[in-house]
Formats: structure tokens, sequence, C-alpha cells
């Protein structure tokens, strides 16, 4: 029950009138055991946060609240000498605050107002002498480097409340060249304007109190701060890109160095720390200097010197300086030594610098080094000693990396479906450079070439997630300043100029963009308008942005690449479908011929591999065809090669883009998985929480089965879609069943520990899904395309569906007719669309930008359906709230293309302050009291009962692979009466070759541990357990952002994985296999293969030998060293796991073959 409370004091805090409520409460007529619980608002204007002198008490039952208003209503309860006036509430109760305090127990209000005040003691602020933002020197000794014009006056505050690490920036102190901004951020501060620098504690990597310097300490951070401007008269923060308006703070500036008054200032501020429990100081000797290795004119000479190189070379030496592994005034020194590199090597010179890169870190920063190997292949080491000069450390880098070359390499072969692609991620405060890096290739690429000249752009903040708005902070201000800026004027980097070219669809919801730099195609010079002109004609959108950009998305679309068709290959004129009622069967949807389809599904397998031995040609494709998009389904009566396509599917005219692009097919049907809102509707439509919480029973189940059995783990990897890239499903299946080992302690327990690592991953990453997006799978079910009638088979009503089991060739019905179960068929809402949002002018790329930003700010989906989740938890999805809400939904999802933004203002209010348990993130304090409270539905009963893994890593035991016992149990199969060869000792020529593939797979493996970690800082890297199962452990409250990264690890790891096999499959010097293998098949598995079954049988025979050969390297790799530093060994195992995987692959074929003789 809610009460309305009035005559408050002005004076009075909320805390005060709480103790005194609770003085009344906490004694006889009401409950005493336990004592009640209630919670008191004191509602505040919502400018100044003063006391209106009113507010809200929320008790958990009415009797309760009746009997407070007779014995109260009008007196009898005082509060600073004002007697409190009571009345039932006007309001809807706040059953958010009701389930809240039914699920917690009263807290004194008096000692929580103690523990307040002391925290509020602790956050106060301390006045700095002065601070300045520089980086530590590479050398022996500590040497910190100050930029000039980054040095100013201001406060430090740990506040134990936000828990953040505050400097609070009032005036700056700089030379006469800063004069004019001193002046300026001197009146803004007169005007009580503040500017704010925001660090959250695992931010702090070390504190240093300088030995060398009174009331001095440094801070060094791991990555950019949040930069905040507030002013007087304004209560929310406006977020800034940096401290000032000219200009960001170099990545590289990452120690903030703090002067206190005194020296018990500067004690003080350490013991908050400790309470903020950031890492403990040490004092060392620091010199300072002060020096300006980021001017302006620096700067612009770096610019020029990155110009004269080549574009991938000029790329490294800017990432280099990004990274804060070199200035710019040392890549300037290395200028002619770089422009000698690229005349004398033009396409390796990029891969040398970043070689020499490497050896510059390693030597003098503190990042992850792996062990070498002390035998077979080792690597010969660039000697960079301290003292040698740059040009000398690249000049040892280059011949130590091209006699490495020498060695035998990996083969990568090239996919058109894929690219190197270069990214460039732009944050509030800083830029990052990736790459090159693969990615999946689109029409543009493929038809333009010149994939040094694409650059991939994406606008994120400091934790490299999405930037959205915030309650307390004003974003508009920061994306017009430093996001918009580039859209419109474009980009500097490595010496180049690129413009706004376009985005796809799913890189709008992801804030990524391509960005192009001009060059010359086929004679003539090409800008980004030229491209886009040339993709179609587009002049029936001129005035509409937001659909103009979402028809040029169609190019930029990623798509596998099959081939072009000619004019008479395309009937652009297929007869639509349309009901009685005037709806149209057949939008989106047309017609594909057997042969076609054939030719295409046969050039898709040729690029990416096959889907699997079993496969047949699918029976819908949805594509891209120049200006055409949607999906088409073979039609049995179409001869030839011959697409069929209807008006619906044709969105602008392309006549000179006929290349079909297949975007996906319906060869494998997806596995069906319920979610958070689809749950929500089942339980209002009345399905019984018993049978939601079976459907997680059985997958928690099938989580925790995997523990225990590889067989069990088969299957979850599986169903999860975990470890392509080592074909872990197979692996786990082909142990368990030709080795006899599996998980279960006893003598044929497998102790492999990065099998038992990975399947670790798995799990955790199966019960987070489960237990944060309630993706529980349905047994049985499946997710289909859908197409249309074209043989008008189906009565009103039907529907055909069927799922073909690909190793069985047997075809799966599904069970149950909608038309003879009305209950299965639900009338949809109809909503009207907002209009589309049009221009005066025919628009220019500048509108589009505008609508970019305008996304970015107004992208209000996600908002929407928490919303929604929120007010369905309290009132039913039936409330006239989540009715507004679902309308308000289907605006949102069409605001990419109409342009019409859903207004803020317009949407319900947040039904309560607290949030269902179900809402909490990953690592999100949702216990009891903190926000949060016990959702009562179904939703919530699933989410807590899902257990959370709190399974320590453990130590990397002496034997780490179990090589011992695998190798045993080899042994023990008849491998001649296979055909396969014994597994004696390898020659020494081959154990040598494999030691080379292994060195390389393992600074391979390294690298893309280092580049595809959520966290950048210079340390971090992914674990070797997280590559092979295609996890990423980190908590990360952005899903499909994580999703993503996963996706680009798994694709990085993919292509190394199919490199080794490749490799083994050689079958002579110089012999590299065919490339016609993928993560579920065999190299030698192909269905064209014209080579008779002898030659068959001797190459998997060879092939076995080689992967034994590397089976026995990666064993000796990791036998201990003096010191037992078994975890500096990275790769080894994982390189053990694919010469495993491959002989026992060889081995089954070889006994199925001979059971079918």
């Amino acid at each position: 029950m809610d009460l309305f409370v009035r005559s408050i004091a002005f004076a009075a805090t909320e805390t005060d009138v709480t103790v005194e409520l609770a003085r009344v409460l906490h004694k006889p007529p009401f409950p005493l055991d336990p004592p009640t619980n209630f919670h008191f608002h004191l509602i505040q204007d919502s400018r100044t946060h003063k006391s209106k002198g009113c507010g809200t008490l929320t008790v958990t039952d009415n009797s309760i609240g009746q009997t407070l208003l007779r014995l109260y209503a009008t007196g009898g309860i005082s509060v600073r000498g004002r007697s409190l006036q009571l009345s039932p509430s006007k309001f809807d109760l706040q059953r958010g605050v009701v389930e809240r305090l039914q699920s917690t127990s009263w807290q004194d209000p008096q000692v929580l107002r103690e523990e307040g005040e002391r925290r509020a003691a602790a956050s106060e602020p301390i006045r700095l002498a002065k601070f300045s933002y520089g980086r530590f020197r590479r050398g022996g000794r500590k040497v910190f480097s100050a930029e000039k014009d980054l040095v100013g006056g201001g406060k430090i505050v740990c506040d134990l409340n936000l828990r953040q690490l505050r400097l609070e920036v009032d005036s700056e102190q700089g030379d006469s060249a800063n004069s004019g901004l001193f002046n300026l951020i001197s009146l803004l501060a007169q005007l009580g304007v503040q500017k704010s620098v925001v660090y959250s504690p695992p931010q702090i990597k070390s504190i240093i109190t300088s030995l060398s310097a009174p009331y001095c300490l440094l801070l060094e951070t791991r990555g950019q701060p949040v930069f905040q401007e507030r002013g007087a008269l304004n209560d929310r923060f406006d977020r800034q890109w940096s401290l000032y308006s000219d200009r960001e703070i170099p990545s590289a500036c990452n120690v903030l160095c703090l002067t206190f008054k005194t020296d018990n200032d500067r004690t003080d501020f350490l013991s908050r720390c400790r309470q903020l429990h950031l890492p403990n100081s040490y004092g060392s000797e620091v010199l300072q200097e002060d020096r300006s290795d980021y001017s302006k004119s620096i700067m612009a000479s770096f610019d020029d010197c990155l110009r004269s190189l080549d574009f991938g070379l000029a790329f490294q030496a800017d990432k280099s300086v990004v990274d804060a592994v070199l200035e710019p005034g040392e890549v300037i020194s290395l200028q002619e030594d770089l422009q000698r590199l690229q005349v004398a090597h033009p396409t390796q010179s990029a891969a040398v610098f970043k070689y020499f890169v490497e050896t510059v870190r390693e030597s003098y920063h503190d990042v992850p080094r792996r062990r070498r190997r002390r035998r077979r292949g080792r690597r010969n080491q660039p000697i960079t000693t301290r003292l040698s000069t740059l040009s000398e450390q690249l000049s040892t880098a280059a011949t130590a990396y091209f006699a490495d070359q020498k060695k035998p390499r990996l083969y990568s072969s090239v996919s058109p479906s894929y690219f190197q692609s270069y990214h460039l991620t732009i944050t509030p405060s800083t830029h990052i450079l990736e790459g090159p890096l693969p990615d999946q290739s689109n029409n543009v690429l493929r038809r333009f070439g010149h994939h040094e000249h694409f650059l991939r752009v994406s606008f994120y903040d400091e934790a490299r997630s999405q930037i959205r708005r915030e309650y307390n902070a004003d974003i508009s201000k920061l994306l017009r300043s430093r996001f918009k800026k580039p859209l419109n004027e474009g980009l500097k980097l490595a010496g180049r100029s690129f413009e706004f070219l376009g985005y796809s669809m799913s890189g709008l919801r992801d804030h990524s963009v391509w960005f192009m730099c001009p060059f010359v195609f086929e004679g003539r010079p090409v800008n980004a308008a030229d491209i886009r002109g040339m993709m179609g004609d587009f002049s029936a959108l001129a005035y509409q942005p937001a659909r103009l950009a979402a028809r040029w998305s169609q190019a930029f679309s990623a798509t596998d690449p099959t081939m072009s068709l000619g004019p008479g290959e395309i009937n652009p004129d297929l007869e639509e479908r349309v009901s009685p009622t005037g709806s149209i069967f057949t939008d989106g949807v047309g017609t594909i011929s057997p042969g076609l389809a054939k030719s295409a599904w046969s050039m898709i397998r040729s690029h990416k591999g096959k889907v699997s031995a079993y496969s047949s040609v699918p029976s819908g494709f949805q594509f891209r065809l120049g200006g055409a998009k949607g999906m088409v389904v073979v039609d049995n009566r179409l001869q030839g090669q011959m697409i069929c396509l209807r008006k619906s599917q044709t969105k602008f005219d392309a006549p000179d883009n006929r290349a079909f692009d297949v975007q996906s097919t319906s060869a494998r049907p997806r596995l069906m998985f319920l979610n958070r809102p689809m749950i929500v509707i089942l339980e209002h439509l009345g399905v019984p929480a018993q049978s939601l919480t079976d459907l997680q029973d059985l997958a928690v189940r099938e989580v925790e089965a995997a523990r225990e059995s590889l067989h069990e783990a088969s299957k979850l990897f599986g169903l999860h879609g975990l470890g392509p890239s080592y074909r872990l499903p197979s692996l786990f299946s082909n142990i368990k069943t030709l080795l006899h080992l599996d998980l279960k302690d006893g003598p044929r327990k497998i102790k492999h520990h990065l099998v038992i690592e990975s399947i670790r991953c798995a799990c955790t990453h199966a019960l987070r899904e489960i237990k944060y997006r309630a993706h529980i799978r349905v047994p049985g079910s499946f997710t289909l395309l859908g197409v249309a009638d074209e043989w008008a088979c189906l009565r009103e009503g039907e529907i055909y569906a069927t799922v073909r089991d690909e190793r069985t060739g047997l075809l799966k019905p599904i069970e149950g007719k909608p038309a003879l179960h009305p209950s299965y068929t639900m009338t949809p809402g109809e909503y009207k669309g907002l209009p589309n949002k049009t221009t005066q002018q025919p628009c220019t790329i500048d509108d589009i930008a505008d609508f970019f930003i305008n996304y970015i700010e107004n992208d209000l989906l996600g908002y929407i359906a928490i919303l929604h989740l929120r007010y369905a938890d309290l009132k039913g999805p039936g409330c006239p709230e989540c009715m507004i809400l679902a309308e308000k939904a289907s605006h949102a999802v069409d605001f990419p293309k109409t342009g019409a933004p859903v207004e803020f203002a317009s949407l319900p209010l947040p039904p309560s302050r607290e949030k269902p348990d179900y809402l909490a993130g990953e690592g999100s304090g949702n216990e009891p009291g903190a926000g949060y409270y016990r959702s009562q539905k179904v939703l919530g009963t699933l989410y807590r009962r899902v257990p959370l893994d709190t399974r320590i890593t453990p130590r990397i035991p002496p034997f780490p692979s179990d090589g011992g016992n695998i190798e045993a149990r080899l042994r023990r199969i008849d491998l001649r009466a296979l055909g396969l060869p014994a597994l004696s000792e390898p020659p020494e020529e081959l154990l040598q070759e494999m030691g080379h593939t292994l060195e390389q797979y393992c600074d391979d493996l390294l690298s893309i541990a280092q580049t595809h970690t959520l966290s950048k800082h210079a340390e971090a890297r992914l674990s070797e357990e997280e590559l092979v199962s295609g996890t990423i452990m980190s908590k990360w409250a952005n899903h499909r952002k994580r999703r993503e990264a996963v996706d680009a690890m798994n694709l990085h790891t993919q292509q190394l994985a199919r490199a080794v096999r490749r490799d083994f499959a050689r079958h002579g010097a110089g012999d590299a296999a065919e490339d016609n293998e993928n993560e579920n098949e065999e190299e030698w598995d192909s269905e064209d293969d014209e080579d008779d079954d002898e030659l068959d049988r001797r190459r998997k025979a060879e092939t076995f030998r080689r992967a034994w050969a590397a089976w026995r390297v990666a064993e000796e790799a990791l036998e201990h060293d003096d010191e037992g530093e078994y975890a500096a060994a990275f790769g080894p195992m994982s390189f053990g796991l694919i010469a495993l995987g491959t002989m026992l692959d060889i081995i089954k074929q070889m006994k199925d073959y001979y059971l079918d003789e």
C-alpha cells in the first residue's frame, strides 16, 4: 500500500523521516518479528533537488497501512518540529518497491546514514597543487614525460558512492600558446562549469609514490577515461571527447601525475584509494621531464612521413603510435629506413615493420611472451638491447623476419568470401587501429577490389560497446562534436584522407560504417560518390535519406559470391500472388531453377568448404542480386540457369550489377531456442510454468552431463556451435569411441588440461546463456526460412514444413496442423507505421550522416524491450503500457528505414525504480536492495534456478596433455590392419618441418589471442581454452558485441587451424592439399574426387604420418623446463589437438572403409 505524506519540514532529509516512521512502525500494534519493512521516498524538485515538503510511504501490507492511517493520519509523528500528515496515495501502487520490500529485511536507517556520512567524508575532494598527463618513456629507469599543454590545477575525488576516481578540473595553467584556452576555462570556472575526468577502479593499473618529487603520486592507467562537463544550472553531465576542444589526449598518455599541496593530503588520498580497492602504492625514483612529443607541428610531420609510405606500412606505423609502442618522432626518424624497406620488399614491408614493433613491445613493455621451444624449429630472435638504436633494431628484426620466412610456412588459401579488413574504432576520447583482420566480404569490395582503400569505422564508447543515452549524462554534444565530424568532413588515417561511403543494416545497428580512400578503377579515379553512383539508380529515393541509405546497404551486406548472371537468365516479372483482402502472399519471394541452385551451391562449397559430407543442394536461398533481395525457392519447372523475381523483391534498378550473392541458405535448419520475451508471452497465454522449468532443467542437465562424459560434451558443443575451428564435437566423440577415454574418474579418465578447460568454458558459456538470456533449447523444434506456395497445393490455414536429416536422408515432417488446432493461430496486431522522414532538397551524404548520428542517439528498441519486460513483470503483458510499448517497438524496428524515431517522451515512465532480478546483467549487483527485486514471474524463477559456475581454473599439471596415456591408447589400435603406418619415431627432417609449423602456429595463435580480447590493454590476451572452445569468458554487458567478437575470433582461428590441417595433408615437397575442407569435414573427403581408392588410402596414410610427427613435436614442446613454466608454452597443446583430431578422423574413416569392404 502507498501512502502520501505531506507537511514535511523542508530541512528534513529522507533519512530523518524514515527514522521517525520506524519508531512508530516498529512497535505495537505493528508486527515486531520480523520488523515491518517499508520504504519512504522524499519528493524533490527535479532542477534544484530541494525538498517539496511531501513524499510517499510504501508498506507491504494493506492492514499495516490502514492501521497507520487510523492512528497517525493527522498527527503524532513529528519530524524536525512538524507533524506529518498521512493520506492514501492517489497514484498507482509502486509494485516494484513492494516486491523489493517483500524480498529483503529491514535495514536500520541510522546505520545506513552513518555509513553514508562516512562515505561522503571519504569522498570529499582533495585540492591539488597541479596535475599533468603524460607517459613513462622506454628505458631502464622510470622517466615521466609530461605534455606541457596538459598541465593544470584541480581536485581529485575518490567517490565511494559511485565507485570511481574522479579528477575535477577548474582551471588550466598553460604556456602562452594556450593563453586563449586558459582564459576560456577560467571564465567557465567562474560561471560554475565543471570539467571532470572519470576512471573506474579496474582502470588503475598501479600507483607510484615518487621518491624524487615531494607530494607527488603517479597513477598508471589502462584505457582512456570518461570526460564530462556540467554547468552550475545543469543537473546532467555533457559527455566530452577531451578536456580540451582542439585535440584528443594521446592514447600513449596513460599516466596521471598528481602533485598534492601537503604530504598529509597525499597520505589521505592513498588511504581512500584502499577503500576503493585500488592497487597498493609503491615508491620509486621517477625522473620528470617536459616534452611535446605530440605537438601539432610534430604530428603534422608524422602525417607527412606516413603519406610517403605505402598504405599497409603506413597503417602499421600509425598503429604503433596509437598503441603507444613508438613515439611519432621515432617513426619520423625511421622514415628513410622504411622507404628503403618498402622499395626492397614492397609486399612484405608492413609485415616486417609489424614484426619489429612486436620486438620493441616485448623488450620494453610488460606483455605476455610465449616461451620458445628449445630444440627443433626454433625461431631466430632479434637482439634488441636497450642500447641499440631503433634503426639497428629495425634492421635486426628484418633480418630475423626474412630468415624465418625461408622456413616451411603454413599455406593459407584466400577465399573470395573473405578479405583482409582494416579497422578504425572511434571512441569519445581516443581512436583504436586494428588489422588487417579476416572479415566477410561484400558486393562492393568484390566488385571494386583495392581492399586497402576501404576502412571499417566503428563508433563505440570507452568500453568498446555501443554508446547509449544515459540518465545522468547528455551525449548529444558529444555525438555532434566527435562522431559527426568525420562523417561530414572525412578523416585522416595513415597519411590518407578517407570519405564516408555507406553502411550495411547490421552495421547501422552496430554503429559501424564503411569509409574509402579515392583510387583509380578501370583507368579513372573514383571516390565515394562515384562508387555509390555505380551501385544503381536511386532517384526514386532522393528525398528519403534513411530509405536511400537502406538501399545502399544491400551492396554492403556480408554475402558469399557465386556467379554473375546474364540478362537472359533473370526474369524480373514473376507474377505476385495476392489474397482477396489485398495481402501479398509472395512478398519478397521468387523462384530459382534447379540448375542454377546447384551451380550456386557448388560455388559456395568451393569457397567456404562443404557443410557436410551428405549435403544436398538446398531448396531456398536468401540472396542479393543487383537491386533485388529476398528469398528464392527451387522450382523444378524451370529449366537451365534461371532466376525469377517479383516486383516486391526489386528495390532499385541496377542493370550493370548481376552478381548473384548468397546471404544464407536452407541447407540446415536452425535449432529453436526460447528467449525472455517469448517466455513472457507463453506464460501470459497460459503455458504452465512447470513446462518451462522442465525445459530449463533439461538444458542444465545437458550442461552438467558434459562435465562427466565426452559423449555429452560432444552433443553440447554441437548444440551451441562451440569449438568449430578445432572440430571439438567430432574430436570428443572419437576420443570416446576410438581411445576409450572419458571424463569420469578412473583408469580411463582423460587428463588433457586443454580438453577439460575447454569443456569448462563451454559449460560456463551455456549456463550464462540460460541464466542471463533465458536461451533454452526446445528439443525437436527448429527455426526455418519462409517461402511461398508456388504450386497452389495448400488450402487456407495450411502450411508445409519439413526438416531433412542430412546424415540419414530422412524427412521429419512437422506434426500438428494449425487448421485443426485453432488455438495455435493468433491474429497479429496491426500498427500504423510512422511516415518516412524526408528532406526539402535531394539528400546528400551529409543527410545520411545526420541520420546515422540521429540513429545512435534515438535508437530505443532495446530500451523499449526492457521496459516492456519490466511492465509485464509487474502488471502483465496485457496492460495498457505494454500495448503502447508494443506499438512503439514496431516503430523502432522501422526506424532504420523510415528515419522517424520514437520520441522518448512518448514512452511510459518506468513502473518503478527497482527492476526484476532477471534483468541484472553479468557481474551486476542483483542482490535484493541493490535496485532489484525477486520477480515472482516464471522468468524470475528460471533466472534464480540456474547455478553459477564458480569453479576456479586449476593450475596446469606437470603433464598437461596427458600425452603418455593418449599415446598408449593409440598404440592399442592395429594401425597396420587399417593400412596406416605404425607409431614409430618420425624422421628428423619431418620433425624439423613440423617444428617450424608449430612455431608459426604458436605465434599466430598468440596474435589472435591478443587481437580478440575484449580488453585492449597491452598485456591482455585470451586464454588458449577460450580460443579452442570458441568462447570468451570475460563478463560483457552487451551480449551482441561479445557474440560478434567471438565470431571474428572463430573466423581467425578457423583459418589458422585449416592451414595447419592443410600442412598435414601435403603429400610431397611444396605440394599444397586441395582447398576443399572446412570445419566439419576432412580435406580428403570429396564426393567429386576422381582418385582411385588406393591413391586415397596412400594419401590418408601420409597425412597420418605427418600428423603423428606434429603430435610428437607438440608433446616435446610441452616438456617442462628447469623452472617448470608450463603456462608459458602457449599453443602446443591446441596444436597437438589438431594433430590428434586428424589422426583419429583418419582411423575412423579407415575403419568405416574396411567395415564396408
